[in-house]
């Protein structure tokens, strides 16, 4: 089953395995609890043969064919990257901007002609014979005056063939007056566009030498000087020059020493230019000579040879091919003019023409010229790119007749350029059926009709049929070509290579200083790929040009950037509203590498709502007609997450579309879908569909949404699945997807208008709860970091909460360990005593209360537990999120009133534990450097030391209270931190490039990782990007002071006198009612300013205003003066983003012939076929 078919290079059955075989790479992660927790049944090679043969991957002797290859599963990519985009993907950032920052348009021109017919210029001598035709006119066919306003008109209609926008107005013979004038109103009617300035000399002198042209004075009886300074004061900028007269070169080279004089003086007096013109030094020119040549005058050419060339390039081509090649019998001059057909229409024999024109003249600047030069000169302007497109072609012409037309900005000489040839014989091919073509389209006229025998007589039309140009069935040949001669290959930097892209900064660097391996860069592009973008033009020719270019996109994120450069963006833009459904599958694979490489196509996407072309495909209730739905479903997935990522006009767009049809959409595939991707970036596009945005929330509950994601948590296989769908959750709870750094999130699960205050904090809590509750014991760590992620938000938006499960944890550890168990602790007391100080007498409200703090306990001992976690990775960002809790339970009241033991624990600790703490976290680092070149996980910390066989505490009568680790040590270990305490030495893990530099027969070396702790306090936060421990106290360096010095907190807190006025009933009070008030304001709408329906919480909670305020004084507001690290930021979307990043249809590099891994293969296949052989005949001999 073919995916796409096309003549030669397309999607074929081996592209089509071969995407198949990387998707089953990813498939093998609905294996991934059996390959990380379940035992594995080895059978024997027998059993595997007879289960092989019966698939057909055996041959008929039992023997397994070479072709077979089993992929290691510790090479799969999520073991390889641990989640984490890889380091090597900031390459892909440091592309130039393709995108034309400032755009300009020319908006009028003028055609200024001095030709004085009548009287040639004193310093020209003319050749006998000489040419004669101006515009395409021969003056001695009209009089002088006919003559020269039939010249002017002429010139005027050859320039907007160009650009038919731009408004013309010739100037004949003008005097100096009408010099000045015109130009000034020029200027005035353009305001801030571009003017295009045309000056045809050929019947005034030359220009001297200090930059003068010549006009005349009224009476026509003198020649008056014009200088090129008071031509820019009248012209202003911008402008473009087009210098058509001999001696051309003094214009240009004195406007350049004029322009620079000007801005000189224009930044001296104020420091550029009032009105924001561009400085005159950025003109352009266009010169037909140097100073020192004269024109050409060769009688079968125009006297205007360069203007001809610049406004009729096919006309001068034809003639200049016609006058230097054998022409073919039957053809003569005249006949050049008459090629049938528009040059609007490629269809036509002109139109054509024309077309295969732009193509050669796109290419030659594409593989010549700089890329901001070709940016500049050949896209942004239509009137600029015509004009260079059509200078390449006098500069050929031209340089013939020993002239040298030149530009500024400079351009290197293209007359010799390979691709002329094939510009040459697309003429000859037009001009061979020139004469059959013209009799054709104007047939003679028939003689007089005669009846023969009663029957009238109807000569028979002549008829004949044009046969196109193989240009670009050719040039679409050899680029399919060079995509099957490894085209998209990584080679060594050379002259056959693409320039090496800059180094990576410090943050995207290797760390541990290894030393580089020779980087490997891209082929230089095909030459043929300005000529894609033309066809793409062709409706006949699309198809083609479509699959050639999925599989140039396809090479990787340079291969994308050279497509947007060469202009190829706004095409497939306007493709999207083509009904062609072939054309589907293409467009859908292009454009998820486009929005892949640059999320700023969603803006284009909007317009017009463009993106429903891909919302449309999601749709289940009807056939959308493509061969692997499932894929391309995915892609559309992606890119409407891509539309909504940090865009709130894309949110809005996506959850207003339909009337909310796209989640309804989501929901189905997430429930009905058996494909891992698919269902991986649906639960991607809703976390950024709902990412900061309440409505969206709001209506994906009402649809069920987290539930389903739940269901997934529990039921799926697939560890992406399961990772993108707590990461939906986690956002859902106030997470942030954002990619700017800067942005946290915050907000929790919205408002939900349609819930009651209860029902909403049932739904925030029970679904974080719930989700802990099923990966708690998930095997892919990717999953449990997203596990933190979601913890570290809901800790971020009730923080009251958190700081009353972490002091009740104390106190119960600190119970546990006395030796009076007989009685409650202070912390069960507190407790008894704030459900007894609620209003309510309810005992369901009561226990409803309870419920909310016991999935607080629920969370926090979860989160104990992923700090003591054996992956590195899991074990840093969960020390993070304790550290900030411990944290703020030691800046709340709980730390200065009388009855609790937070203070004096800390406090009597602190000198016992500076001793012990640094040698114990040294021996685990010390263990850490020692096994840094395997995978073994770190000891576990000295601040989380497992608890789970504590005695249990007695006489308990708050339920629900669970404990796995202790409080205690935590707390101790934070406040060793905050005094300065000297810790092990931080080491760094060993490099990412370890795990692909490494044999692809052993296992590679630790994963990649990217934690990084980030501590509470300010100044205290790591500056190494490469975090190895989960310690919060490996974050600093061992013998190095620490930034705040010994005995400043502890100064801090006995700022304070402790207080007898506040028991620790009133703080949990405090703090529960200051969240459930912050909740309330969170619910309540921008709009009507009300809070939806119910009555508050907060109300249940006796708060007296007065001792409220006296508690703020003393830290309510606890973990404002800390850095605010929470909540965590996860990187799982751009991880499963890089997956559109990557190559999906070329070879791998194991089947790749020259590749390392396939050289490493063929090497050891002939060393143990040597082996075999040699053994074989040894065993002979010892036989015989």
């Amino acid at each position: 089953m073919q995916r796409w078919e096309s003549n030669g290079g397309s999607w074929d059955d081996r592209d089509e395995r071969h995407l198949r075989g990387r998707r089953s790479r990813r498939e093998d992660s609905t294996l991934d609890s059996e390959d990380e927790s379940s035992p594995v049944t080895v059978q024997s090679f027998s059993d595997f043969s007879e289960s092989a043969r019966s698939l057909g991957l055996v041959d008929s002797d039992g023997s397994l064919p070479d072709s077979i290859q089993l992929q290691k599963p510790w090479l799969y990519k999520r073991h390889l990257t641990n989640g984490n985009p890889s380091p090597s993907q900031a390459r892909h950032n440091q592309f130039h901007q393709w995108r034309l920052q400032d755009k300009l348009k020319t908006g009028n021109g003028a055609i200024v002609v001095c030709l004085n017919l009548d009287i040639d210029p004193p310093d020209v001598v003319k050749t006998q014979p000489c040419a004669v035709l101006e515009g395409w006119i021969d003056p001695r066919k009209l009089g002088s005056a006919k003559a020269l306003e039939a010249i002017g008109k002429n010139l005027c209609q050859q320039f907007q063939s160009l650009n038919a926008r731009i408004r013309y107005k010739p100037f004949l013979d003008p005097s100096i007056d009408e010099t000045r004038r015109f130009c000034i109103n020029l200027r005035k009617s353009a305001k801030e566009e571009r003017l295009c300035f045309y000056y045809n000399g050929h019947g005034v002198p030359k220009p001297t030498s200090s930059g003068e042209l010549w006009v005349f004075n009224k009476t026509y009886s003198q020649y008056i000087p014009v200088s090129l300074y008071d031509l820019q004061s009248w012209l202003g900028s911008p402008v473009v020059y087009v210098w058509d007269c001999s001696a051309a070169g003094n214009l240009v080279q004195n406007f350049i020493k004029y322009a620079k004089k000007r801005d000189e003086e224009a930044i001296a007096r104020h420091g550029g230019y009032p009105d924001g013109a561009p400085p005159h030094s950025s003109a352009i020119q266009l010169a037909a000579c140097l100073a020192s040549e004269t024109l050409p005058m060769a009688p079968d050419m125009p006297a205007d040879m360069f203007t001809s060339c610049l406004t009729s390039p096919i006309e001068m081509a034809l003639r200049f091919h016609y006058l230097h090649q054998n022409p073919p019998p039957g053809v003569t001059m005249d006949m050049l003019h008459e090629v049938p057909g528009d040059l609007k229409d490629r269809r036509t024999p002109l139109g054509e023409l024309n077309w295969i024109f732009t193509a050669v003249t796109d290419t030659i600047a594409w593989t010549s010229f700089s890329r901001p030069i070709f940016k500049r000169l050949f896209r942004q302007d239509l009137l600029v790119a015509a004009l260079f497109r059509n200078f390449l072609l006098a500069e050929r012409v031209m340089r013939n007749y020993h002239c040298t037309p030149h530009t500024i900005p400079g351009l290197p000489s293209t007359a010799t350029h390979p691709l002329w040839a094939a510009w040459d014989r697309s003429l000859e091919d037009i001009i061979k059926q020139l004469p059959d073509l013209i009799k054709s389209a104007n047939p003679p006229k028939q003689q007089t009709l005669e009846i023969m025998e009663g029957k009238p007589f109807i000569p028979t039309p002549f008829k004949y049929e044009y046969k196109s140009s193989s240009f670009f069935t050719d040039h679409l040949t050899a680029f399919e070509h060079w995509m099957s001669q490894g085209g998209g290959a990584l080679i060594k930097v050379g002259s056959w290579s693409m320039p090496p892209l800059e180094k990576l900064d410090e943050e995207g660097s290797s760390p541990g200083g290894d030393i580089p391996r020779p980087e490997l860069v891209p082929r230089k592009p095909p030459a043929q790929l300005p000529i894609l973008l033309q066809v793409l033009l062709s409706q006949a020719h699309r198809m083609r040009a479509l699959t050639l270019l999925c599989q140039f996109v396809d090479l990787g994120p340079w291969a994308v950037h050279l497509v947007l450069e060469i202009g190829i963006y706004p095409y497939v833009q306007k493709l999207l509203v083509s009904p062609q459904s072939d054309l589907k599958p293409l467009l859908i694979f292009i454009w998820s590498r486009l929005i892949a490489f640059d999320k700023s196509c969603q803006v284009d996407l909007l317009r017009e709502s463009q993106f429903t072309y891909f919302a449309t495909i999601l749709d289940y209730s009807s056939p959308i007609g493509l061969v692997n739905t499932f894929e391309h479903r995915a892609m559309c997935a992606f890119i409407l997450a891509s539309l909504c990522r940090d865009h709130l006009q894309g949110q809005a767009a996506c959850l207003n579309w339909n009337k909310g049809t796209l989640i309804d959409f989501y929901h189905y595939h997430l429930t009905n879908s058996s494909d891992f991707l698919l269902k991986q970036w649906c639960c991607l596009a809703i976390a950024q569909m709902w990412d900061g945005n309440n409505d969206a929330k709001e209506q994906a509950t009402l649809q069920s949404i987290p539930a389903r994601l739940l269901g997934l948590l529990q039921d799926d296989v697939s560890c992406e699945v399961r990772a993108a769908a707590l990461y939906a959750i986690a956002i859902y709870c106030g997470a942030s997807g954002s990619a700017n750094p800067e942005v946290n999130g915050e907000g929790g699960t919205g408002r939900m208008s349609h819930l009651t205050e209860e029902e909403h904090l049932e739904l925030e809590f029970g679904s974080a709860v719930e989700a802990i509750r099923i990966i708690k014991t998930d095997a892919s760590p990717i999953v449990r970091k997203e596990a933190v992620v979601l913890i570290s938000a809901l800790v971020n938006d009730w923080r009251g909460y958190f700081i009353v499960a972490a002091w009740v944890q104390w106190e119960e550890d600190k119970a546990a360990k006395s030796s009076d168990t007989g009685n409650s602790s202070i912390a069960d007391l507190a407790l008894d005593d704030w459900i007894k100080g609620l209003k309510s007498k309810s005992t369901d409200m009561k226990k409803r209360h309870r419920k909310f703090l016991n999935y607080t306990f629920f969370l926090l001992t979860q989160l104990y537990d992923l700090a003591a976690d054996p992956h590195v990775e899991v074990a840093t960002l969960a020390s993070t999120v304790v550290d900030f809790i411990t944290a703020m339970l030691l800046e709340s009241p709980f730390a200065r009133i009388r009855g609790t033991t937070v203070r004096s624990s800390t406090s009597s600790t602190l000198n016992s534990r500076n001793r012990k703490a640094s040698a114990s976290v040294t021996a685990s680092a010390s263990v850490s450097r020692q096994g840094s070149t395997t995978n073994i996980a770190p000891s576990t910390p000295p601040s989380l030391q497992r608890a789970d066989s504590a005695p249990q505490v007695p006489n308990r009568s708050f339920p629900g209270l669970m404990r796995t680790s202790s409080i205690a040590s935590a707390l101790g270990s934070l406040a060793n931190l905050a005094m300065g305490t000297q810790s092990a030495a931080n080491t760094a893990p060993p490099s990412p490039s370890h795990s692909y530099q490494s044999d692809v027969d052993l296992p590679p070396g630790p994963a990649i990782n990217l934690a990084r702790y980030l501590s509470p306090y300010p100044r205290l936060s790591s500056p190494e990007p490469y975090i190895t421990t989960s310690s919060s106290l490996s974050s600093y360096s061992a013998g190095s002071p620490s930034p705040l010095a010994n005995g400043q907190v502890a100064a801090q807190y006995e700022s304070h006198n402790l207080t007898d006025e506040y028991t620790p009933s009133d703080i949990v009070t405090a703090l529960i009612s200051r969240d459930l008030i912050r909740f309330t304001s969170r619910r309540r709408s921008p709009e009507t300013g009300l809070s939806g329906p119910g009555q508050h919480l907060w109300h249940e909670y006796n708060v007296d205003k007065t001792r409220f305020s006296d508690l703020e004084d003393m830290g309510l507001d606890a973990g404002a003066s800390l850095v605010q690290t929470l909540p965590l930021k996860s990187r799982l979307y751009d991880w499963c983003l890089e997956y559109y990043k990557e190559p999906q249809m070329r070879h791998l590099d194991e089947d790749e012939p020259g590749s390392l891994p396939y050289t490493r293969q063929m090497w050891r296949r002939a060393r143990d076929e040597e082996i075999l052989r040699k053994t074989i005949v040894s065993g002979q001999q010892a036989l015989s």
